[in-house]
């Protein structure tokens, strides 16, 4: 996705500098992802939205939570790398 945005930033003209993308992408994306972590600790501790969230997406609950784990991980990574952007800006 990021190169594709990239590709079209340089297809419009532009020419600054990558890292600014790849810092912005990362740290927003992680940002993100932070806040998924309090959504999914109060929805694992409400067992009663349990069910209900088995029906909206039709997995089980611990399939749903796992997949939250996941992308939380991927946000974490995010963030990390755009630690180590920052100091390149």
């Amino acid at each position: 996705m990021l190169e594709g945005y990239l590709g079209g930033l340089r297809s419009a003209g532009w020419n600054g500098d990558e890292c600014v993308v790849r810092f912005t992408y990362t740290a927003l994306a992680a940002l993100h992802f932070g806040l998924i972590v309090g959504r999914l600790l109060k929805i694992v501790q409400n067992e009663s939205r349990h069910s209900w969230l088995e029906q909206r997406f039709g997995r089980t609950f611990d399939d749903i939570i796992t997949a939250r784990a996941i992308a939380i991980t991927h946000g974490l990574e995010l963030a990390d790398e755009a630690r180590l952007l920052l100091r390149f800006l």
